[in-house]
């Protein structure tokens, strides 16, 4: 009579492997119902990170800035200005951003390279500020080739547009100045760019 009772019962190995399929079950379905609530759920996106357009804008102290902030707006009250002192002018200058520039932290994806006649090159960027002189003959190099390459005078309108990247260029050189935008005129002043790096 005892073996009639032990297999009417299910075994121990039965009992588990049916615990371990309700359980597997359970899972399944709470995996389901989490991923159909959030596929189904509507969501604030007004946390979501945004770009700020890439145009710029020149402030009264010649600089050209971009859009910073939550707001996207150009402050120029944050711009330092000319690093050089009152009695330098600005030889050449290049802003710079390529995107999306993400907030909270625009500035990862925008920089400004300032150079004076007297030779101070200033670099701000994600990387902080850097001041340094450079050698006079690199800054003769530098004005040879704006007078060479008469990007001061020849037609550098921009023939195509870039979505992800803009610069802004202003040169100054033998009483002219020149604002130019990317693309036009990129071989010529990548040049100046190339000079710099050295």
């Amino acid at each position: 009579m005892q073996n009639e009772a032990d297999t009417q019962r299910p075994s121990k190995a039965r009992r588990t492997a049916e615990l371990l399929g309700l359980f597997a079950l359970f899972v399944f379905i709470a995996v389901v119902a989490y991923g159909l609530h959030f596929i189904l759920t509507p969501r604030d996106l007004s946390y979501s990170l945004k770009a700020c357009p890439l145009d710029a804008m020149q402030c009264p102290d010649g600089a050209y800035i971009g859009r910073t902030g939550s707001s996207c707006t150009f402050e120029c009250s944050k711009h330092k200005g000319s690093p050089t002192g009152e009695n330098s002018t600005l030889l050449f200058q290049r802003t710079a951003s390529w995107g999306p520039c993400l907030l909270p932290d625009p500035k990862r994806c925008h920089d400004e390279l300032t150079l004076s006649n007297d030779g101070v090159l200033r670099v701000d960027s994600v990387k902080g500020i850097l001041d340094e002189k450079i050698e006079p003959e690199t800054l003769e190099k530098i004005r040879e080739q704006i007078r060479t390459s008469d990007v001061l005078h020849k037609d550098c309108s921009a023939t195509k547009t870039v979505a992800d990247y803009f610069a802004h260029y202003r040169i100054t050189l033998d009483g002219v100045a020149r604002d130019i935008d990317f693309p036009g005129c990129d071989s010529d002043l990548r040049v100046i760019d190339n000079i710099l790096n050295q």
